[in-house]
């Protein structure tokens, strides 16, 4: 599983999913976070939404206990 910020710096990290999904663990959740929803370019997200399975984007903070139900959800037992 990866967690990421959907922001870094001044970009956002949808080249880093794209490359994630041409992995050879392309199936892995991708659970994005971020703090700047009011930056977010919507194409991009709906985009990683629809075409790269992400979760998210969730608002930080976060509490921890949501991120293992995502988790959890993910990886049923």
């Amino acid at each position: 599983a990866y967690i990421l910020d959907w922001v870094v710096g001044t970009k956002t990290v949808f080249n880093t999913i794209k490359e994630i999904r041409k992995a050879e663990n392309n199936n892995a959740m991708i659970l994005v976070l971020t703090g700047q929803l009011s930056g977010i370019v919507d194409s991009e997200i709906a985009s990683a939404i629809n075409d790269y399975d992400i979760t998210g984007p969730h608002v930080k903070p976060i509490r921890a206990s949501m991120i293992k139900s995502l988790v959890d959800k993910h990886f049923p037992m």
